[in-house]
């Protein structure tokens, strides 16, 4: 998925069955997957699935602190302009139960991509990449929150190491492509 290759993505999608497909514990995959394919029919029913899990997986994210959960909560609302899924304090509540420091930078960073607050981005990621260097997945927010602050140069090499490093990340392509913007 990382590398866009539609036809053969779509192939795969197609070779997997629609109740896996469609399953509580792969539609957080197979969402973004479908969305990616062109395949639009088959993605309106993975959000709808997703929809109708919401109230499931909000619960299961508070109750597991589960990131495959808490991605999909902020995934969803993303993809349907719908913040107001999340329940509100939903931030406040995760981040006082999540034991980890680098687990809560990875919720915040996720909360500050979700909401485009790009200070706070900048703020967390640069804190993670300081913490964690080797942590790759974090070069990405911090490149995209210093490209929105205006800061071309270091957003620049935060994408290069996330791109060096993070190939088969979903979100690789996008991040190249944006690396490619800011070098034009």
């Amino acid at each position: 998925m990382a590398r866009r290759e539609k036809t053969k993505l779509q192939q795969a999608l197609r070779a997997i069955p629609e109740k896996d497909l469609f399953s509580a514990t792969l539609v957080d995959i197979s969402w973004p997957a479908l969305i990616m394919a062109g395949m639009e029919n088959k993605a309106r029913q993975a959000g709808d699935v997703a929809i109708s899990m919401f109230p499931a997986v909000i619960a299961g994210a508070a109750r597991n602190l589960d990131f495959s959960s808490i991605r999909l909560a902020y995934d969803t609302a993303k993809r349907l302009d719908a913040p107001e899924l999340l329940p509100e304090r939903w931030l406040e509540y995760l981040d006082q139960q999540i034991q980890s420091e680098r687990d809560r930078y990875s919720l915040r960073i996720i909360d500050a991509e979700f909401r485009e607050d790009w200070q706070a981005l900048a703020k967390w990621s640069t804190k993670a990449v300081t913490q964690y260097p080797t942590y790759y997945n974090y070069y990405r927010p911090h490149g995209v929150a210093l490209d929105k602050l205006g800061r071309k140069g270091e957003a620049i090499r935060s994408l290069e190491t996330y791109i060096r490093y993070s190939r088969d990340e979903i979100q690789w392509h996008d991040a190249n492509q944006l690396l490619g913007e800011l070098k034009d």
